[in-house]
């Protein structure tokens, strides 16, 4: 499987720590030392997950790597979904007016993205299906606390679109190498760290040390597992890209694997956590810095819990 393109969309209003200091009480450079978080996307009024989703990929301005009318297999990842019964997959159908094609939803958390992924991997390898489309997206906004000291400063809004194809298309593509994942709802907290109930609360993280140790945890136990899998070391990696949930993990992650941080790819300082949507977004931001043969390793924790990697090929 290759993925041929990534394009995203992120919201233009930022937030501030200043902001979010007058919220929650807390000093701006205390909410920085928390996550490594100075601006935070938010949604404006009237946009939402399906919105978000139809502008990244209309930010493609038309040059989609296959005719969106081919598409066989559209996957909506997401955990803040506008709505979970007509969902973000049919929403971007609707749209683009794709007939004849799968449209479905998938959410575990911020490891979404990477279940989608694989999903298609099963698709591939069992059904005549060429062209996949995955919208992985979060309107963190629309269920967040901004005044919660705990939890509140940590979110953003974004949308990717992935192009997947089962061949190579165009000059420049990533080569999905090896996809997996794990469920994790019995390690630790599980379900009860951070949840989204939206008559409940909204989104909470009220076992936050328990989220940022299984996450060190999974996530650097993951890029070992699948760089060690596939045959390689460490030293093989261009680069690393995480999960943007909280630079200190990101950090911890780079020293667990002694690897160079400046080769750990992050975007959270600008945009907070995206949910599933932040390792695509990194890719697409970084994809014309790729060069040919650049070993790519991708992690992911959720909350639930859930953890994954992909392992990716510029070629």
């Amino acid at each position: 499987m290759y993925i041929n393109k990534i394009s995203h969309y992120i919201p233009d209003l930022r937030l501030d720590n200043f902001y979010f200091s007058q919220k929650t009480g807390l000093t701006p450079e205390d909410l920085y030392k928390k996550a490594g978080i100075n601006t935070r996307s938010k949604c404006s009024a009237g946009e939402n997950s399906n919105t978000m989703s139809i502008k990244a990929i209309e930010n493609c301005r038309g040059d989609y790597p296959f005719p969106l009318e081919e598409t066989d297999l559209i996957i909506g990842a997401s955990y803040s979904p506008y709505d979970t019964v007509g969902t973000i997959a049919h929403a971007v159908q609707k749209h683009f007016q794709i007939s004849g094609c799968k449209a479905l939803q998938v959410s575990s958390a911020c490891s979404s993205y990477v279940n989608a992924i694989e999903i298609i991997q099963g698709y591939y390898a069992t059904s005549h299906i060429d062209f996949s489309l995955v919208l992985a997206t979060e309107n963190n906004s629309a269920y967040n606390d901004e005044s919660d000291p705990q939890s509140g400063h940590l979110w953003g809004d974004a949308a990717t679109a992935t192009f997947i194809s089962r061949e190579k298309i165009g000059s420049k593509s990533l080569m999905i190498i090896d996809v997996m994942s794990e469920g994790l709802g019995h390690v630790g907290f599980g379900p009860d760290a951070v949840y989204m109930r939206p008559l409940d609360g909204g989104v909470k993280m009220p076992a936050g040390r328990d989220v940022f140790i299984n996450a060190i945890q999974f996530m650097t136990m993951y890029v070992k597992n699948i760089v060690t899998k596939n045959g390689f070391s460490m030293d093989d990696l261009s680069y690393v890209v995480p999960h943007q949930a909280n630079t200190r993990i990101i950090y911890q992650i780079a020293s667990n694997l002694n690897y160079n941080k400046e080769k750990i790819l992050i975007n959270i300082d600008k945009y907070g956590n995206t949910g599933c949507a932040s390792t695509p977004l990194v890719l697409s931001e970084n994809w014309e810095d790729f060069q040919f043969g650049d070993l790519i390793a991708l992690t992911v924790f959720g909350g639930g819990y859930s953890a994954g990697a992909m392992l990716l090929r510029v070629v």
